[in-house]
């Protein structure tokens, strides 16, 4: 895969470089529009880089860990950012392990980090059989799988996952009307919780304590929104709409985690570059 991975970043930074241009032509900038946060922080990256983490975002607190895919290519990546600098330290490219990368798991979704480990939502070619993925944090070395049990699969789209307390939370990405969770400790389907509204287009999301947080695509024009659930409730309640400033942006995964600067809420968007946004 060495000589490939270049020629891949190449194509898909020229097809994206196109879209950067003409995208650009008529963006007016990234601003909020509803809801109390403000942008504080922004690393962007051209897609000869971005490619490794255009899917989703988690943190330790030290690091970022962004999580990528080209579906077209079956590249799967995880890639390990100073949450300072930006800089990339750590790269992983084709890390769905060859047995599981023949049965077509092919497409990273957003992901999580959790004592030590990284949980990745992972599609496969058919949407037949989603899975999650386990790596170890420092490493980027595979661990582990878990295939979701069928009477979680749903549509089996896998856009996000997040684990707290021994429980993977995850949702299908149209149509939702329930969070679903297995065991971290056998992988067994738990049951669902039940919400009171239907999301579409969720690309990502992180817990603030018991409200969970998802990030979607769905929006008007160029406004991107994000919504919180009250886990013991199941109230739903649009919380914020960010205009990504064209509108064929797209609004990727989420992250929460409050650092020493008061960022709390982190994203990756695609605007014809990724950008790693960190609002207060």
């Amino acid at each position: 895969m060495g000589s490939f991975l270049p020629a891949l970043q190449q194509l898909f930074a020229t097809l994206m470089a196109v879209v950067a241009f003409f995208g650009g032509l008529f963006s007016s900038g990234t601003q909020v529009v509803k809801g109390d946060i403000q942008l504080a922080a922004e690393h962007s990256y051209n897609f000869d880089t971005g490619i490794s983490f255009g899917q989703g975002i988690t943190t330790d607190g030290e690091y970022f860990y962004g999580f990528g895919a080209f579906k077209l290519a079956s590249y799967c990546s995880i890639a390990k950012i100073d949450v300072e600098t930006g800089e990339v330290v750590n790269q992983a490219d084709f890390c769905v392990p060859k047995e599981l990368a023949l049965k077509g798991y092919d497409h990273f979704g957003d992901g999580d980090y959790d004592n030590g480990k990284l949980y990745v939502a992972c599609e496969d070619l058919f949407f037949t059989a989603p899975a999650v993925m386990v790596y170890d944090a420092e490493t980027l070395e595979y661990l582990d799988c878990y295939i979701v049990p069928q009477e979680g699969v749903g549509d089996a789209h896998i856009p996000w996952c997040l684990v707290k307390d021994g429980v993977i939370y995850y949702s299908q990405f149209d149509n939702v009307t329930e969070i679903r969770m297995i065991s971290v400790e056998d992988g067994s389907y738990l049951g669902a919780v039940q919400i009171d509204d239907e999301l579409f287009d969720v690309q990502g999301g992180d817990f603030d304590g018991n409200y969970l947080y998802l990030a979607t695509n769905r929006g008007d024009g160029k406004v991107r929104k994000t919504y919180r659930i009250d886990m013991t409730t199941g109230d739903c309640e649009l919380v914020f709409e960010r205009d990504l400033g064209i509108a064929t942006a797209e609004a990727e995964g989420l992250c929460i985690y409050e650092f020493d600067n008061g960022t709390k809420f982190h994203y990756v968007d695609i605007d014809g570059q990724i950008n790693i946004r960190s609002y207060k």
